[in-house]
């Protein structure tokens, strides 16, 4: 089995500890809830983007583990707004201008100041990034890296070429099931660079077709489709769904016709005879007091044929009283969750030594 992990927004792996950083946290979790230490470090780049890879070895099969760090892209542009932090962090250190204006940095509440720096700063900021002129840089970069993720040649080899990967990746057996885990924007940017990759690029696109009907399951950590898709989306002046002359002005996009979607459902003779004995589950799980996800499907939205759609909702931060929870720990908090890291390995109806040993994937 072949696991992608892409983040999501806000800046990863800048600490100066390894243990610390989001990649290495992903596999040190994923394989405490395996139950096997995770092996075989690799590490290389495509594109400007991160990739990791870490293998658990079970006894009932091999788990291979790619994380794909794409931060870097958007940290140039971030770090225009260093001046505006109280703290600086680890993107904006040692460039902060926070210490030459001492008056403006105490002049910010103490939770204001740590919402600014982290949620808006550094966080909201990576989904400005993607939504404006960047996008399609952005989308073709982590094309890119998705191939080099999915190629199984090692990554610390000699350097392959977009196409070198593509060609392995349309080799790899339907047999052999891709699941992804993705977090908030990462989500986003990940089916939007698979769903793009169409022809006249004939080797990306068959290795797309190839990893679109090899695709089992799809965990989504604090989804942002629906936000995210208002950036792309006509004005409505009118009363939703309803015309200046009370007649209907069709229905409105919807989580199903978006990138994910279109991965998913692709139209090559591959995915739909697949798609046919091999239905996809999408897991999307949300922490109602996030302040940055949303349901992956508003309620009463229909379900397209052979796309199974589960919404979990979760608690990564406590909340106080009922008046306040930490939202950056709402929104980041799923891989410290047991909860969702018992869903990830085991189902919901899986026997209760799921997850404690060699043998239980």
């Amino acid at each position: 089995m072949d696991v992608l992990l892409v983040h999501g927004m806000c800046t990863r792996d800048m600490e100066n500890e390894p243990e610390q950083r989001w990649s290495h946290q992903a596999f040190l979790r994923l394989g405490m809830a395996l139950g096997v230490p995770p092996t075989g470090a690799e590490q290389g780049q495509q594109d400007g983007i991160a990739i990791h890879r870490r293998t658990f070895n079970l006894e009932r099969g091999t788990v291979r583990a790619s994380a794909i760090v794409w931060s870097p892209l958007t940290q140039g542009l971030k770090r225009r707004l260093c001046y505006d932090q109280t703290h600086a962090s680890p993107l904006c250190q040692p460039q902060s201008e926070a210490a030459d204006h001492p008056s403006e940095a105490k002049g910010r509440a103490l939770v204001n100041a740590l919402l600014k720096d982290r949620l808006l700063d550094d966080c909201l900021a990576d989904a400005m990034v993607f939504s404006g002129v960047a996008h399609a840089e952005m989308v073709a970069r982590m094309q890119g890296a998705v191939l080099r993720a999915l190629d199984p040649a090692r990554l610390d080899a000699t350097p392959r070429s977009r196409d070198e990967a593509a060609a392995a990746v349309r080799e790899l057996p339907l047999q052999r099931p891709l699941v992804f885990v993705t977090e908030s924007l990462g989500s986003t940017l990940t089916f939007d660079a698979l769903a793009d990759l169409q022809q006249p690029d004939a080797i990306a696109s068959a290795a797309v077709d190839r990893a679109s009907a090899r695709t089992a399951l799809v965990f989504m950590f604090a989804n942002q489709l629906p936000i995210l898709h208002l950036a792309r989306q006509a004005l409505e002046l009118s009363e939703p769904g309803v015309g200046a002359e009370g007649g209907r002005t069709g229905s409105r996009p919807t989580a199903l016709q978006s990138s994910l979607a279109r991965f998913l459902m692709r139209s090559t003779p591959e995915v739909p005879a697949r798609r046919a004995t091999h239905p996809v589950r999408v897991i999307s799980f949300n922490d109602r007091n996030d302040l940055l996800s949303y349901r992956l499907l508003s309620r009463g939205e229909p379900i397209a044929e052979r796309l199974d759609v589960i919404e979990v909702p979760v608690r990564n931060a406590v909340s106080v009283l009922g008046l306040f929870a930490a939202p950056t720990k709402a929104h980041n908090g799923h891989w410290s969750n047991p909860a969702v890291l018992r869903l990830l390995v085991c189902g919901h109806d899986s026997p209760t030594p799921c997850g404690s040993g060699p043998g239980q994937p």
